[in-house]
């Protein structure tokens, strides 16, 4: 998605959820975009929850920050083995 259709889709959001006073489910891969539109992220890493917060907290944390193919396995703990602990 360019920047300029990334933009116009998150004001469109924005509005509705303003308008309607609702929350809006969003599924995105693009981390940066996620970080900037959102007041509240849930992480998941192949379909396995390790972390919530708001994007300043995401944004800090090298193991949800990290891109998918840059991070090493996840344990049975869920915790992501070789990333700095939180």
């Amino acid at each position: 998605m360019s920047d300029m259709k990334g933009h116009d889709l998150a004001v469109v959001i924005n509005r509705i959820a303003g308008e309607l006073g609702v929350g809006v489910l969003l599924i995105e891969h693009n981390i940066g975009w996620v970080l900037e539109l959102c007041e509240r992220i849930f992480v998941l890493d192949s379909g396995r929850f390790i972390e919530v917060g708001p994007p300043s907290q995401i944004r800090a944390r090298t193991r949800s920050a990290m891109p998918i193919w840059a991070r090493s396995t996840t344990s049975d703990s869920g915790a992501v083995e070789g990333a700095a602990a939180s």
